[in-house]
């Protein structure tokens, strides 16, 4: 992998629940590894997060658990910046794919739906929830930011000479 680069979304915070939020994230040209989230959590303190994932948008599958596949639980201390590792479970994004994230946890977010871009992904927030898979409440932007890789940026081609197996005689 490159170095990493960071799409933040707004962290004006103002609303919350313990739901967590649903953003689709699109690939431009090229595919991407997510390798964490900063999150901003409702409330401090140690608290469990889900990280779920879905080919597609997440917008008509909101309140359905079987579309959605988890990809990780994760432990946190929550104050505002906090950091969802996915070291274990980094999740690969093909290029010009959307890419439904749920990150289910006591989230703070933001009133409104906003688009976030850069030269590689767009972030297109949506929906914040009050429970699991359930309590949705439209226009909420996630509060934090995805940091990820693009795939194959540090590859460097290099010339390889295979010798042939010398014979070895044994006395």
């Amino acid at each position: 992998t490159g170095s990493q680069s960071t799409l933040s979304t707004t962290t004006a915070v103002g609303n919350g629940c313990s739901g967590g939020n649903m953003i689709d994230v699109i690939t431009n040209s090229n595919d991407i590894t997510i390798g964490s989230f900063d999150i901003v959590p409702n409330l401090a303190g140690s608290q469990v997060v889900e990280v779920y994932y879905k080919n597609g948008t997440y917008v008509g599958s909101e309140t359905t658990p079987a579309a959605w596949t988890l990809l990780g639980t994760y432990t946190i201390n929550g104050t505002a910046g906090t950091l969802i590792n996915l070291a274990v479970d980094p999740l690969t994004l093909t290029a010009g794919t959307v890419t439904g994230i749920y990150v289910n946890y006591d989230a703070q977010y933001t009133n409104g739906d906003n688009v976030y871009s850069d030269a590689n992904i767009s972030i297109e927030t949506g929906v914040g929830l009050c429970g699991d898979f359930s309590g949705v409440n439209l226009s909420r932007s996630f509060n934090g930011a995805v940091n990820y890789y693009l795939c194959g940026s540090n590859i460097i081609p290099v010339d390889a000479v295979v010798e042939p197996i010398p014979n070895l005689s044994y006395i």
